[in-house]
């Protein structure tokens, strides 16, 4: 399971690449140390079951691309948006998305201050 945001507007694109170009370290390193926020943040949440558990704890993980530049955290746990949304006969066990709602404004502002130079 992955949460994408996609957005379709190529000036905002465009502005990132600049800024990407001008302070690269600075914003790997943001990213990076938010990715393994979240990551660290939606292992401490995700459920774990009374026998044989940890499968989808133990799975969450981070991958970088765009050298470095964006990240995903996610698993390939095939039941883990069942656990996250919840089914009808299940309620959900919210951990990636909570992860991710609490670290967006640190990330933000971390960002921002990167990018300002």
């Amino acid at each position: 399971m992955k949460i994408d945001f996609d957005f379709d507007d190529a000036g905002f694109s465009r502005m990132i690449e600049d800024y990407a170009r001008k302070a690269p370290d600075e914003i790997k390193a943001t990213v990076a140390e938010s990715a393994e926020m979240i990551t660290s943040q939606a292992k401490a949440l995700a459920p774990v079951a009374m026998v044989n558990g940890g499968t989808l704890k133990n799975s969450i993980s981070v991958s970088y691309y765009n050298s470095a530049m964006s990240a995903e955290i996610g698993t390939p746990v095939t039941y883990a948006i069942f656990v996250e949304m919840g089914t009808r006969y299940q309620s959900a066990q919210p951990y990636l998305f909570p992860s991710y709602e609490m670290e967006r404004p640190k990330y933000m502002k971390a960002l921002e201050k990167a990018l300002r130079l």
